[in-house]
């Protein structure tokens, strides 16, 4: 819920700021955000903000960093990702990706907010942990390669899926199809053997 404007005084306004960047992104989309917004909306003037962030691009970096933490733990919360073999979690993973995207299209611009800079710490939860929780033990290059395979392609298919040109039902067998395609892929690709434990 968004604070009405004016009503802060007194706290830890470096979050305040961050959080209220959030409310506002996720109440009228990610496009409008601006520090003077974001001030405005507080009631505290631009220049108390910069005071906690050096530039827009680092209070919008943090905004997008709990956009992203959000989702992520949305991912995370589904039981069918925190249980079950590797590549039905695999699945669940991917799929959960692409069908908050779309039923939180805010929350997901959000999340990946065109910024210059780094956030000053990783994301917790993030999906790197995701997608590593859900792997058998393998080298650190192929996971990560596995990881940045599969969440580059659920991510293009969520932009996609989220355009508007497609009807339910092409969303669910196109999600279905990339799925089935991003498993092929790691089953058959470097280190899939000891992923694929299923009968």
């Amino acid at each position: 819920m968004m604070r009405e404007p004016g009503r802060y005084h007194h706290g830890d306004l470096a979050r305040a700021l961050a959080d209220t960047g959030l409310a506002i992104a996720r109440a009228e989309g990610a496009a409008g955000l601006s520090v003077r917004r974001i001030a405005k909306q507080l009631g505290v003037s631009p220049m108390a903000a910069y005071r906690h962030y050096p530039s827009a691009d680092a209070l919008l970096a943090v905004v997008s960093q709990r956009a992203r933490e959000e989702f992520a733990q949305q991912i995370a919360d589904r039981p069918d990702v925190a249980e079950g073999a590797p590549l039905d979690r695999l699945r669940a993973l991917g799929a959960a990706y692409v069908e908050i995207a779309l039923d939180d299209p805010e929350l997901f611009s959000a999340a990946f907010l065109p910024v210059s800079i780094a956030p000053p710490r990783p994301d917790s939860p993030s999906g790197w942990e995701l997608y590593r929780a859900v792997l058998p033990a393998t080298d650190a290059a192929t996971l990560q390669a596995q990881f940045t395979f599969a969440w580059s392609t659920v991510h293009g298919l969520a932009v996609l899926l989220g355009s508007g040109r497609y009807s339910d039902d092409e969303r669910s067998a196109r999600l279905a199809s990339t799925l089935d395609l991003i498993e092929s892929a790691i089953v058959h690709g470097p280190g899939g053997r000891a992923f694929d434990d299923r009968p």
